[in-house]
């Protein structure tokens, strides 16, 4: 199990999710931890990308925020399952 900072996932989460989906990609490393970020725009680091970073396994790909389906609906979804109900009289 590898260790990463809440901080550097957030950034990566914002920057992929900064753009329209598939625009902006961020990947963590399973083995080192380190987050590999890549731009359909433009090259974003001078760092060298992992050949395999797409199609490897040992890579994790950071979500849009469109793919967690986040907003009203799922705010909705959790009063409705975590609020009380209502007593109704009898």
């Amino acid at each position: 199990m590898v260790r990463l900072a809440y901080d550097e996932l957030s950034t990566a989460f914002e920057f992929v999710s900064s753009a329209p989906r598939f625009e902006h990609s961020a990947f963590v490393s399973l083995d080192t931890g380190a987050i590999y970020w890549t731009s359909a725009s433009g090259v974003v680091e001078d760092e060298d990308l992992p050949d395999d970073l797409e199609t490897s396994d040992r890579y994790v790909g950071i979500p849009h925020k469109n793919d967690l389906d986040l907003g009203a609906r799922l705010a909705l979804r959790f009063a409705e399952e975590r609020m009380p109900h209502p007593i109704r009289e009898r």
